[in-house]
């Protein structure tokens, strides 16, 4: 075995939710999927983001971190802290301003001034690091089993399948992620549901959810200064949190295997969304048109992509958007694109929201 032993993780694998939920790590970059938890030698879970990690690596996001202090976050009986909120807060603390609470954890885990522009906020962690994941579809299976009386997944599930008038048995389409995926099934804040399957059922799904917050008014979701159009209040007050990924990612996730060229960082520019077929992902992209901008020369159409989880299923096309970012080069697949690259969580507006207020101010 090539990680080090400690004796956090060493108790951790004694516990029988840990043996039920977690599979060996990955052995290459490539099966990796997105919103999928990772675990590294030292207990600290992370979260990957996007399709691309490069052969021997994961990026990722540091999603909880070990902690001696008494805390409402237990899994595998060990305490944890959220880095991604601000304490006993549902708050996500700005990009910005993690690098002070990576560094208490590990100096390492700072990697701003080293990683390309899309990835400057997120960890680049080697492989051989990684002690365990935890596949969304065993989480699922294992919190379906569950029959504690506090365990509210099954019912939070059938009353979105209801809620959204999904007929069809899409259970092998599911799957959990965030804290219910690590075995935290009783009283959890929010029900972090993955919905993996094709361009069209996903689509289909995320435009339910949209008409039913835009329907029922007190079902919607204000958090981290915005509205929600993928989260929502089930009939119990359950907060759902729906994520979505590619069934094959080969065939349809754009940015699967990529280089990135930085051509300038000030970018701004407001036009009209023309295709959001990717818009309930990680990362978000949308092509945009009748473009205004503070650049000279954009495309008649341009790829906007936002590298970070906050701005999933918020534009439709059709609706008018303002985003901020770094205008850069993604080459991979034999071809060149150009882009606006967003990692900012505000770097992307929409000025035509569904319902207002719709921002925080």
């Amino acid at each position: 075995m090539k990680h080090r032993k400690t004796a956090i993780l060493d108790r951790m694998m004694d516990s029988d939710t840990f043996t039920s939920i977690a599979s060996p790590p990955p052995s290459c970059s490539k099966s990796l999927r997105d919103a999928e938890l990772l675990m590294r030698w030292d207990g600290l879970i992370l979260n990957t983001e996007g399709w691309y990690h490069p052969e021997g690596f994961a990026i990722c996001e540091v999603m909880y971190a070990p902690t001696v202090a008494e805390s409402a976050r237990t899994y595998f009986g060990q305490s944890y802290a959220k880095v991604t909120l601000h304490p006993n807060s549902s708050e996500p603390v700005p990009y910005s301003q993690r690098a002070a609470i990576l560094r208490s954890i590990d100096s390492s885990l700072d990697q701003r001034d080293q990683n390309p522009w899309f990835a400057t906020y997120k960890q680049i962690i080697p492989l051989d690091d990684i002690v365990a994941r935890f596949p969304a579809t065993r989480s699922l299976s294992h919190a379906l089993a569950c029959q504690h009386p506090a365990n509210h997944v099954r019912s939070d599930i059938s009353n979105t399948l209801d809620l959204l008038d999904i007929q069809a048995d899409v259970t092998d389409a599911l799957g959990l992620t965030g804290s219910p995926s690590l075995g935290a099934t009783k009283n959890y804040h929010d029900c972090d549901l993955v919905f993996d399957a094709t361009l069209k059922l996903n689509a289909d799904v995320g435009t339910r959810i949209d008409e039913l917050v835009k329907r029922d008014a007190h079902r919607r979701i204000f958090e981290g200064g915005k509205s929600w159009r993928i989260r929502f209040f089930n009939d119990r007050r359950g907060l759902m949190c729906c994520f979505f990924t590619y069934t094959q990612p080969d065939i349809d996730a754009p940015l699967r295997t990529f280089e990135e060229k930085l051509l300038r960082d000030d970018v701004v520019l407001e036009g009209i969304v023309t295709d959001s077929t990717h818009s309930y992902y990680t990362p978000t992209i949308l092509t945009v048109s009748s473009i205004v901008s503070n650049c000279s020369g954009l495309p008649a159409d341009l790829q906007v992509v936002a590298y970070h989880t906050a701005s999933r299923g918020e534009f439709h096309a059709g609706d008018r958007l303002r985003a901020s970012g770094a205008l850069v080069i993604h080459t991979g697949s034999g071809s060149d694109s150009m882009s606006l690259c967003v990692i900012e969580r505000d770097g992307l507006v929409n000025l035509s929201p569904p319902w207002f207020p719709y921002y925080q101010g």
